[in-house]
């Protein structure tokens, strides 16, 4: 397999722990040489020139339309684009990208680690009605080989297994079903924070193509010290296990002038199987693209197991229904910009969470800092309505008093003769608990989209009305507002 990709392989120059030493690439004067000389060398892995200039050129490119796919396109700025002509040298990988002021920088990540940054985790690599650039599909190749090459036995083995869920595989370009892929640009400010990464959610192995400004990561251990690695442009770095998980590493930030793009990959973990972003790829109007949005609105979607609520999160972000879907192991993410009154455009952050009780402290942690809430029952299965309370309770105690809750009955397209439970008992449950309430198919697509709609008013409605302050104040909630991102970002990260 892959036969001409295991040469270029061979070839590469290669570093990890054992020759860093050797390499500038390396500041190892502030680390205990005995505590790093006991780990395992490939935890750190480093192919320097892993790709030409003009392989970073054409991934560049590629994912820089992928990610103005999901995030929105830069604002239009013919001074600011010859500003960033003039500012870089004909072929500098710089010049590919916008300039900074042009974004709608993301300043807090949900779990604060990150700032200054846009992203997507994406299923294909392809962008719709877009033309891909020669030569992509070879180099991500390359890139899947490498992990599959420098992987742990484990991530090997789920490689060899046949993917579960129909819709992990739709073109060409679709990243294999045991890698989970990741677009991250940070803003010349922007930054990775230092954490730790969580095991059970991003697997033992990750790796990252670097493109744009070099920049340097750094791993501290509080026994132990700390060392850092540089990563030039076209550069791929592999973090496995202990690593990972005994050292906090971050991206520090940068010289304040350039930006850098990283393609991460990692190992699809067996109980977050799909825990992944959609691939956000909308058929969203050029306006909503071009003009961007005032908002970002956090959503999650709670309710038992089986009650649609995956199918329910990709008909609002694919326009998609998949009959046989496996049932959320974890927690899963989508995203969409919408018109809210025809006017107000904002990006709706959506987590899927799983229903199962062996994830409900998992779960729990993604209604903090929510602004909104569909709580979904199935029509077919009074179970599901029943259990609503016990929901609705969990939701309230752990998210903001200001949460907008819809209350959503599933599979409303069904017959008549399979109903369990009926509209006038759903609208009667909501108006007691002083909630809205509207019946949906995700399969045929009635009313989703007006679930969300009607949501979304709702919370810039108590947004208006001072209910609570968007995120980046000192009350922290659930509405990031694009001044607030312009604000900071030009700030500091």
């Amino acid at each position: 397999m892959f036969k001409r990709t295991l040469v270029r392989l061979s070839q590469a120059e290669r570093l990890n722990l054992s020759n860093a030493g050797s390499s500038k690439l390396f500041d190892l004067r502030n680390v205990d040489k005995a505590a790093l000389n006991s780990m395992d060398s490939e935890d750190l892995i480093i192919y320097p020139n892993f790709l030409n200039e003009k392989e970073q050129r054409t991934m560049l490119t590629q994912l820089l339309k992928k990610l103005d796919r999901v995030c929105g396109k830069p604002k239009r700025s013919q001074s600011l684009l010859s500003q960033q002509r003039e500012q870089y040298k004909e072929g500098d990988l710089q010049r590919l990208f916008s300039h900074p002021d042009l974004y709608r920088w993301e300043t807090s990540h949900f779990d604060n680690v990150i700032t200054g940054y846009r992203e997507a985790n994406i299923r294909s690599m392809t962008v719709p009605n877009v033309e891909t650039e020669d030569g992509v599909k070879g180099i991500l190749e390359r890139l899947y080989k490498c992990l599959y090459e420098n992987a742990t036995d484990y991530t090997r083995e789920q490689a060899a297994k046949p993917p579960q869920n129909e819709r992990l595989q739709d073109d060409d370009l679709s990243i294999p079903h045991w890698i989970q892929a990741h677009i991250l640009q940070l803003s010349p400010k922007g930054a990775i924070q230092a954490h730790v990464d969580n095991e059970e959610a991003m697997g033992s192995t990750i790796m990252g193509l670097s493109l744009g400004e070099s920049r340097q990561v750094e791993f501290e251990n509080d026994k132990h010290g700390k060392f850092t690695a540089e990563l030039p442009s076209g550069s791929v770095y592999l973090q496995r296990s202990k690593l990972r998980y005994e050292y906090k590493h971050s991206i520090l930030q940068g010289q304040g002038r350039d930006q850098r793009l990283s393609f991460m990959l990692r190992r699809m973990h067996v109980i977050f199987e799909r825990y992944h972003h959609h691939d956000m790829d909308n058929d969203l109007d050029n306006d909503i693209n071009d003009i961007g949005w005032k908002y970002i609105l956090k959503y999650c979607i709670i309710g038992d197991a089986g009650v649609g609520k995956s199918c329910l999160l990709l008909r609002f972000t694919d326009d998609k229904f998949f009959h046989n879907t496996s049932t959320t192991l974890g927690v899963e993410f989508g995203s969409r910009i919408i018109a809210v009154n025809s006017k107000d455009k904002v990006k709706v952050q959506c987590w899927d969470t799983a229903g199962s009780e062996q994830f409900r402290s998992i779960t729990r942690s993604y209604f903090r800092g929510a602004a909104g809430c569909l709580l979904v029952y199935s029509v077919a299965n009074r179970a599901s309505f029943n259990n609503l309370e016990m929901w609705l309770d969990d939701v309230r105690r752990f998210a903001d008093e200001n949460l907008t809750v819809l209350v959503v009955g599933n599979k409303a397209d069904i017959d008549s003769s399979q109903r369990e439970v009926s509209t006038e008992e759903g609208i009667n449950w909501a108006q007691e608990r002083q909630l809205d309430f509207l019946e949906v198919s995700a399969k045929s697509g009635e009313q989703v989209d007006h679930a969300f709609d009607k949501s979304a008013k709702a919370i810039l409605e108590k947004l208006n009305q001072g209910a609570f302050k968007p995120r980046g104040s000192s009350t922290s909630q659930g509405v990031l507002s694009l001044n607030q991102l312009s604000n900071r970002t030009s700030g500091c990260c």
